[in-house]
Order: C-alpha cells, then sequence, then structure tokens
C-alpha cells in the first residue's frame, strides 16, 4: 500500500497560502482515499502528514463552534483550518495571477485551458469562470488568428477549444519537413484539412446558435 502523501504544508512560503491549502488538502484527501484511510485515523494522518505548521495550529486555533455538531475530529479540524485560512485568499492578487497568464509558445489550448481553470478556482469567480476564461484566451493566445476568429462573435469556451484544435492541427500540417541535420528539405503543400475542420467548428456553431 502506497502512502506517500502531499508532504509538509509550509504556512509561510509566501504571503497568501489559502489557494495552497485548498490544493494540499485536495492532494492529502486523494492520498486517504487511494489508501483507504478513514475514521479517526484521518486526523491523525492530517497531523501526520501535515507537518510541524498544521500541528501548530491544532494546537492553538480555537475549536470550531459552527456547522461541527456530530461532526468527528478530522471534520473538525479541517473547519478549523478551512476557516483559518479562507480570509487569507488575496482575490485582487489572485485576480492579477490570472490576468497574467498567457498561453505558452508550445503549449496546446486545451492544456492551457486547464491552466486558466486551476487559477480561476482561485478567484472566485463563480458562474462566470469560462467567461472570464474566453476573454483571456482572446487576450493571450499565441495564436493571432485565433484572437482574431474569436473577436468576429461570441464564442463559448467548448466552441472556442474546437476552433483552437482545428487550427492547432492546420499548424502542425503546414510545418516544413526537417532533414536529419535539421535543414528545412521540403515544405509541405498546404492540404485543406484546415478547411475541413473548420467546416466542422462552423456547422456544430451554427447548429448551437439555432436551438
Amino acid at each position: 500500500m502506497d502512502q506517500r502523501g502531499p508532504g509538509p504544508f509550509r504556512e509561510y512560503l509566501d504571503t497568501a497560502p489559502g489557494p495552497r491549502w485548498i490544493t494540499w488538502k485536495r492532494s492529502f484527501e486523494l492520498m486517504m482515499k487511494a489508501n483507504r484511510i478513514s475514521g479517526g485515523d484521518r486526523a491523525v494522518w492530517m497531523l501526520a502528514q501535515g507537518g510541524i505548521d498544521i500541528q501548530r495550529l491544532n494546537e492553538f486555533l480555537p475549536e470550531e463552534t459552527e456547522g461541527v455538531e456530530g461532526k468527528d475530529e478530522y471534520d473538525r479540524l479541517v473547519a478549523r483550518l478551512d476557516k483559518y485560512f479562507k480570509p487569507r485568499v488575496v482575490y485582487a492578487l489572485e485576480h492579477q495571477k490570472f490576468r497574467a497568464m498567457e498561453q505558452a509558445p508550445n503549449e496546446r489550448m486545451d492544456s492551457f485551458v486547464v491552466r486558466l481553470r486551476e487559477q480561476g478556482a482561485n478567484c472566485n469567480y463563480g458562474d462566470k469562470l469560462q467567461i472570464v476564461i474566453v476573454d483571456q484566451i482572446i487576450a493571450k493566445a499565441r495564436m493571432k488568428a485565433l484572437r482574431d476568429k474569436l473577436k468576429e462573435k461570441d464564442y463559448s469556451l467548448d466552441e472556442v477549444q474546437i476552433i483552437a484544435a482545428a487550427m492547432e492541427i492546420h499548424e502542425v500540417q503546414d510545418k516544413p519537413e526537417v532533414n536529419r541535420v535539421g535543414r528545412d528539405v521540403i515544405k509541405k503543400p498546404k492540404s485543406d484539412k484546415w478547411s475541413q475542420e473548420f467546416t466542422k467548428v462552423s456547422s456544430i456553431c451554427c447548429r448551437k446558435e439555432s436551438l
């Protein structure tokens, strides 16, 4: 049985540990699930895995009184830690981090969207998250053709990812072949794959608009 967890939680690595606490707790709970740790053992495991900072907070944080009736030791511990770290999520700082994100040169759009979702979870965007993700793609996508295309009308996030995937296929197909010493030897002829993919995207989008 593999009982490796996320490692100790360090409270003072930065001035906004709230998002790191959320990530650490999620990883720790996955470890417990994988190893079938349950009941009273959960609190002991959190204190052991969490390290000195979690142990110190467990000792000195006041007991939580709201919403913990009938809860076991682990749930009461998590409630205290959640309350302690929640006010320390500085949303203005998290929004700034989100707005600074851009697609890396060789990064697929699907990967960029995952990163945006992860950071957006720290920003309290709620049901507006997909809208702000599309806005960020329009601002920071690496392909100018995609940025220009997305300015033509309002697209959903799903539609944006379909369009981006089609453009990425075209981008790969249009690259020159390279010989073993790294010299371009022949330019691949442009295929009609992009037009075929874009036709599929257009038909999907049109069907959605007609519903």
